[in-house]
């Protein structure tokens, strides 16, 4: 508990600090990216990019690992974890509710477009999330010692974290060059990040593991309906919160000239239609910030999907089972899986001038069915 009213107290205070101080971060932050693209050597827009997208690789190893190792439970609380911080992101910038760079400066070029709110960063919360928590769960002795024969050389650890530190540092770097966030917008992400890697790993994670290798043990009762509905409720009031600051943002906080200038911004950016964009287009602002919030059901569907199937965990057996699975078989568990993922590609087509259609029929149904 006293680490929690620690890593609590510091986020609140840097919280505090960061709305006293931040026009004076957001204009150095302006300084900063006007000059590195104004000074930009060859092929620097392409290495950014690729930087900023670099930490998309992280989801790739963590399936593959759960295709493939026995701590299939760390792993699929490693993309819970996750979730919940992309959701927390996309709530978060409809309460800050700030624009990004490009698009109220004239001199900043847009070198990569994204329509909704930039505070916080959600490149700086999910990459550090993405990097930081993987070797938290999976290999906790990297960053620090265990009892266990699980220890690593301190090079080994020295040079992991350096890495991943490098990794979420350049990925910060890539977005203010890009226009696309402030570096009051990046710090702020990632002091959201690590305040929940914290609280996470001391507090939340073996508690939950515990209970849910508990609850899902061979002979056990299974997800409780008592679980699914306070789960259920749970989702209700995460939506009704962020429909409400979706319509405070809409009709209240954000000036009509204010709005139409940033509109114009992104129209610009993507190359549309000059005032193709309103404030009700699903892609812009909060109303992608709202829909962005319904990838919950990822986490929702996952766990009616272990109700539903009377899924159960047995610790450490999957690879001595593997083992005896000839190469055909384990090909066809691949090929189910891809087949799987590629019947829900229609929903990414669906195409809707209204949010809650989208957010909705698009979003929460396509992660619910994908975890399902």
């Amino acid at each position: 508990m006293k680490l929690f009213m620690i890593a609590t107290l510091i986020l609140t205070s840097y919280i505090v600090l960061d709305l006293v101080y931040d026009q004076w971060l957001w204009n150095i932050s302006i300084n900063t990216t006007i000059y590195l693209q104004k000074h930009q050597f060859d092929g620097e827009i392409l290495f950014f990019r690729i930087i900023s997208y670099m930490l998309f690789v992280m989801p790739v190893f963590a399936v593959a690992g759960f295709l493939f190792v026995d701590q299939k439970m760390e792993i699929l609380l490693y993309g819970f974890v996750v979730i919940i911080t992309s959701n927390i992101n996309s709530s978060l910038k409809l309460i800050y509710h700030q624009a990004r760079p490009f698009m109220v400066t004239d001199e900043i070029q847009a070198l990569e477009c994204n329509g909704e709110f930039g505070k916080p960063s959600g490149h700086a919360m999910i990459s550090s999330c993405l990097v930081f928590l993987l070797p938290a769960i999976l290999y906790p002795g990297i960053y620090r010692v265990q009892a266990s024969n699980t220890n690593y050389p301190l090079t080994v650890r020295i040079l992991t974290l350096a890495t991943m530190s490098l990794v979420v540092i350049l990925t910060g770097i890539s977005r203010v060059f890009l226009g696309v966030h402030s570096i009051g917008q990046i710090l702020l992400g990632w002091a959201y990040t690590a305040y929940i890697i914290v609280i996470y790993i001391n507090y939340i994670h073996q508690p939950t593991k515990l209970f849910l290798s508990y609850s899902l043990q061979r002979g056990g009762q299974g997800l409780s309906n008592r679980f699914l509905i306070n789960l259920t409720i749970f989702q209700i009031v995460w939506i009704m919160w962020n429909l409400l600051w979706q319509l405070l943002d809409k009709d209240v906080f954000i000036k009509n000239n204010e709005l139409q200038n940033w509109l114009r911004a992104v129209e610009n950016c993507y190359g549309y239609v000059p005032q193709s964009l309103n404030k009700n287009s699903p892609s812009i602002l909060y109303n992608i910030c709202f829909i962005q919030t319904q990838v919950f059901g990822f986490i929702y569907g996952c766990c009616i999907g272990i109700r539903q199937s009377k899924g159960i965990v047995i610790e450490n057996t999957f690879s001595l089972n593997y083992r005896n699975i000839n190469r055909t078989s384990k090909f066809y568990r691949i090929i189910l899986l891809f087949l799987l993922i590629f019947l829900l590609l229609p929903f990414l087509f669906i195409r809707t001038d209204q949010t809650y259609v989208q957010a909705f029929l698009q979003i929460y149904l396509m992660t619910f069915l994908a975890d399902y």
